[in-house]
């Protein structure tokens, strides 16, 4: 007997088949790539703070892949610890010491232990091979996965690729905190509760919105920052299309100048011009409400202590995650998809 599908009313004013389904994401941290979630598939406040989480590990990741200078990973972790120790009942400049001497050696074990194992499983002729090319003085490329020896040819990395920097720690910290928060319930005295699903809605965008300008992913072609800069050049008053294709070309390896295309800069357009928008409505909102949350916590000696003890408890199950995410689609009789919340009813119509 075929299972007939049921049809609900969309958002959208059209009728279609709602479709559920689930994927649970494992990871071990350092050593597994981590999977951030689409932002656009966030709908509760608790899934918004795991996406910030997962953001601030993936770009811990990226600062041990791609350690910055000196000087930059200083600015970079001190920014960090300043914004997220706001919401921390006093944690001292002298317990940052301890966090970061204590989760470098956990980070270097890890990463060791995670090599040791891959060597083991290698055959003879195999090991030979990859100390031969460990030797060698051009550095490897795009290895991150410190879990695999798999080579990309897109992203040369630096020889001290793999080292546990300061920023690294530091987005460690952030992603610690943020799941704390995801985790936390929410009482009705909590700044980021809402009492609709609009408001709800609004406080999710305002969250993934912060957490999206910080994630820089090596294959992006460009930042959002320099699309910006190219969006600016393409203007009217700037130098124009022509000159700013030019300008953000970008040179490979082998002396290959590649321009973007004038598809691609048009493509970009609309994207960039909505993020400007979510930019302009979120982040206002976004840093009242953790300066708000911050308040909420110290405010209290038992929600100080209840968050200390679960950020206690974090540090150490954020190296072994498992998490379910939830997903939900009306699908239209053209295949159009609409996304929509897995945890929403919609108005059922028939079946078909």
């Amino acid at each position: 007997m075929v299972k007939r599908l049921k049809l609900v009313y969309c958002k959208c004013g059209r009728v279609g088949r709602h479709e559920r389904n689930s994927n649970t994401m494992r990871f071990r941290y350092p050593v597994d790539k981590v999977h951030v979630p689409n932002a656009e598939r966030i709908w509760t406040i608790s899934d918004a703070w795991d996406y910030a989480a997962k953001v601030c590990l993936h770009m811990s990741q990226k600062m041990m892949k791609f350690p910055p200078p000196p000087h930059l990973d200083e600015d970079i972790a001190t920014s960090l610890y300043e914004h997220f120790r706001s919401v921390v009942p006093t944690y001292t400049d002298n317990e940052i010491a301890q966090f970061e001497s204590f989760h470098r050696h956990i980070i270097q074990t890890k990463i060791l232990a995670s090599k040791n194992d891959i060597r083991d499983r290698q055959a003879p002729g195999e090991q030979e091979k990859q100390q031969e090319d460990e030797i060698k003085q051009q550095p490897d490329y795009d290895t991150l996965s410190f879990e695999t020896k798999d080579k990309h040819i897109h992203t040369p990395v630096p020889a001290d690729t793999g080292k546990v920097t300061r920023s690294s720690l530091a987005f460690l910290y952030g992603a610690i905190v943020c799941t704390v928060i995801s985790r936390q319930s929410y009482d009705e005295a909590s700044v980021f509760e809402s009492s609709s699903q609009e408001e709800q809605r609004t406080v999710v965008k305002a969250i993934c919105t912060e957490f999206q300008l910080l994630y820089v992913d090596e294959r992006m072609r460009k930042h959002w920052i320099d699309w910006y800069q190219i969006m600016l050049d393409c203007l009217p008053k700037g130098i124009g299309i022509g000159a700013a294709r030019a300008k953000h070309a970008i040179k490979l390896d082998d002396g290959e100048i590649v321009k973007l295309s004038r598809k691609q800069i048009q493509k970009k357009k609309a994207k960039m011009e909505v993020l400007a928008q979510q930019v302009n409505t979120y982040l206002p909102l976004f840093e009242e409400l953790f300066k708000r949350y911050g308040q909420h916590i110290k405010s209290h000696h038992l929600r100080a202590a209840s968050f200390v003890i679960d950020f206690l408890k974090a540090q150490l199950s954020i190296y072994d995650q498992s998490r379910i995410y939830r997903y939900a689609s009306v699908i239209h009789a053209n295949g159009d998809k609409c996304p929509v919340s897995p945890y929403e009813s919609l108005r059922e119509v028939g079946s078909d």
